[in-house]
């Protein structure tokens, strides 16, 4: 033999042997493509059921929304009410906070005069108090005083006449 032949010889060795490699591939290869074939196929069931389960869930999101916009119109009017309120409450405060600023500046004004007459009028006032009530004990003394001397008067004139009678007797 010579050389040709023996390199054909281990070229058609070499290529057996990587006919033999390929087809242990290829095989390893079919197994593979089996298995993504069985796992495709339940993929597609379980993506079947989360279509269905994700379609429910969407239409009871749509449905609750839809409840949730409603019940939201409905407090609409209310919301307003709320707000009308609001705004009137926040008038009648911005006009309590203005009347009383002014009454606090009056009253400063008229405190400022009333602290330079008003002590001299209290103490008027103060001692015309004191004098009607002195006045008023002296009376209901002097009353006492009376009443008690015409009691006695009463009672020496019954004593009196006691002993007349008593006597002409």
């Amino acid at each position: 033999m010579d050389f040709l032949g023996i390199g054909v010889l281990i070229f058609a060795l070499a290529f057996a042997g990587l006919v033999v490699y390929l087809a242990k591939v290829l095989s390893k290869l079919t197994d593979v493509l089996t298995h993504t074939a069985k796992t495709v196929e339940n993929l597609e069931g379980q993506i079947g059921e989360l279509t269905s389960e994700t379609k429910l869930t969407l239409y009871n999101t749509n449905e609750t929304i839809a409840d949730v916009n409603h019940k939201l119109s409905q407090l609409d009017p209310i919301f307003h009410i709320v707000n009308d309120v609001g705004e009137s409450a926040h008038r009648v405060t911005t006009s309590l906070v203005k009347m009383s600023k002014r009454t606090e500046k009056d009253v400063n004004k008229g405190s400022v005069k009333l602290d330079e007459k008003d002590i001299r009028g209290w103490m008027r006032t103060a001692s015309f108090v004191y004098y009607l009530v002195k006045k008023r004990k002296e009376k209901k003394a002097v009353k006492q005083h009376v009443k008690k001397n015409h009691e006695v008067d009463l009672e020496v004139e019954v004593a009196n006449e006691l002993q007349r009678e008593h006597m002409n007797v």
